[in-house]
């Protein structure tokens, strides 16, 4: 009889489960602020990303600022990383895929000698594919990414579109 009591309060025991943290799945930490080393950018950029649908893949958007002056001191650039993002994954581990433009705007110099301002350039055309951690309730975000991109450019012989083989390295936090 004993034996009886004994299975009977285990298993009424047993489906009774606690736990002191959980861990969220969906994101409630949306907005990222990061630092990307070459990547989107060109050299490096200074971005914002921010998670606007979490309905089977994770979307976010991105924008960032890269200045970077001229050495021969004939102009400066401007460049304005441009994506959107969709990434897989539960907790914090994420395969991320990109797509987006780079703007880049020109002032100074151009090799005729013509001063030129605010320019707007040819955009470089990427479409990415790496990994993203970010917790979803905050805190460090880091990222690698393979960006092989395209840019069409005018030469002496015309207008050609070059392919840029890429890779960019983010580290920032989201909150």
């Amino acid at each position: 009889m004993n034996t009886i009591r004994f299975f009977l309060l285990l298993s009424l025991w047993l489906p009774l489960r606690g736990n002191a943290q959980t861990t969220p799945t969906t994101f409630l930490a949306k907005h990222t602020v990061f630092a990307e080393l070459a990547g989107k950018g060109a050299v490096y950029s200074l971005n914002y990303d921010r998670i606007i649908r979490q309905a089977g893949l994770t979307w976010s958007v991105r924008a960032g600022t890269m200045y970077l002056p001229s050495t021969n001191i004939t102009g400066a650039s401007l460049f304005v990383p441009l994506a959107i993002n969709a990434f897989t994954g539960k907790r914090n581990h994420h395969l991320e895929f990109s797509f987006g433009q780079t703007l880049r705007y020109f002032t100074g110099y151009t090799v005729e000698g013509q001063l030129v301002k605010g320019k707007l350039d040819y955009p470089l055309t990427f479409a990415g594919v790496g990994y993203r951690y970010q917790k979803p309730g905050g805190g460090l975000f880091a990222s690698v990414t393979a960006l092989p991109s395209f840019r069409p450019f005018r030469g002496v012989d015309g207008l050609r579109v070059d392919f840029l083989p890429w890779l960019g390295l983010g580290l920032g936090r989201s909150f």
